[in-house]
């Protein structure tokens, strides 16, 4: 089993202060129910983020990929023999970086691994390993 943490990115980061800051704002002018809405949807936000990770597994002879988006979420599987394609992509003005996997019939999903090459050499090596048997 191989495991990769999700990165942390400036965006998230920038998304997570404002909710505070929004939450803050809230509590400070007494809109109690804005505020614990607000202090929710952070909670979540951090929970998603810092949970998140993207595991390589055996089960049964077979090679999955396990995509967990935290506590809160339900895990995702995909066979790696379904995979098709991963592509490096880059958002509008290149602020941020992801991957975006293709597998089984043309579903799609992005993923944000801390360290992008060591996912690849590893999903590369599966992929291999699984073409072989």
């Amino acid at each position: 089993m191989r495991t990769f943490h999700q990165r942390f990115t400036l965006a998230a980061k920038i998304a997570i202060l404002l909710a505070v800051s929004l939450s803050f704002y809230l509590f400070w002018n007494k809109m109690i129910l804005g505020g614990l809405i607000v202090a929710f949807a952070v909670v979540m936000m951090i929970e998603r983020v810092s949970h998140s990770s993207y595991s390589f597994v055996e089960r049964n002879g077979e090679q999955w990929l396990l995509v967990n988006h935290g506590r809160f979420s339900k895990t995702k599987s995909v066979r790696v023999a379904e995979i098709v394609k991963l592509t490096p992509m880059k958002t509008s003005f290149g602020m941020s970086h992801y991957l975006l996997l293709l597998y089984g019939n043309n579903h799609i999903m992005s993923l944000q691994p801390a360290d992008e090459q060591s996912f690849c050499k590893e999903l590369k090596c599966r992929m291999e390993k699984v073409e072989k048997e």
